[in-house]
């Protein structure tokens, strides 16, 4: 079986060291690795869209861990430099912005520390594009895979980066149209399912 991993996001929370002093990637990978069941002739390829800022800090130790892992890095791209996409990702924080609920969330024109956008206080937070950006994601992998003839088996969207995968089981036997997925931290299907998962992403960012 061959399986690609999909991951998003800043790089700024994997090392973090958790209680079995694996980083937080490490433990997610593994974690990941039981629950594919996989095998000595398994393939795990993932696929990057980060922040260059925070590559740079991380690659060393990144590199290693995949490596430990048995998982090959095949793509990184950096959010900077895909600037065919910031104007969409730019139009979606605006339209988030005009639809919040501002009596809801407490915004005071005065005093923007007090969680002027999102629900945790952040001033740029933007939910629409957490689903964008992982369209674009695969959007990138897609054309990859096409260029260079690669088929998986399966086609995972994860958050390895700021989120701690745990007690997942081994699932012996998959089907081939279900999706499976835990929230919004881990996806998987079919290609084909995958695809037609993150049309979300594509089209519906502005809802609340």
């Amino acid at each position: 079986m061959r399986y690609s991993l999909l991951e998003f996001g800043g790089m700024r929370s994997f090392n973090k060291v958790m209680n079995n002093n694996l980083t937080l990637l490490e433990n997610n990978l593994i974690e990941i690795k039981k629950f594919l069941n996989i095998g000595n002739n398994d393939i795990i390829d993932i696929y990057i869209l980060t922040d260059k800022t925070d590559i740079n800090e991380h690659s060393i130790l990144l590199c290693e861990i995949l490596k430990k892992q048995n998982i090959n890095l095949k793509l990184i791209n950096y959010w900077q430099e895909l600037t065919e996409y910031h104007e969409k990702d730019k139009e979606s924080y605006n339209k988030y912005k005009n639809i919040l609920n501002i009596q809801e969330y407490g915004y005071d024109s005065n005093n923007i520390s007090h969680k002027p956008y999102g629900y945790d206080g952040k001033l740029h937070f933007n939910p629409g594009n957490l689903w964008y950006r992982r369209y674009v994601n695969f959007n990138l992998f897609k054309k990859y895979v096409i260029v260079h003839n690669i088929n998986y088996d399966f086609v995972c969207l994860t958050r390895l980066f700021s989120t701690k995968i745990i007690n997942l089981k081994s699932l012996e036997n998959f089907i081939e149209d279900a999706l499976y997925f835990s929230i919004d931290t881990f996806f998987m299907g079919k290609f084909n399912i995958i695809k037609k998962l993150l049309k979300f992403g594509e089209n519906s960012l502005f809802v609340n």
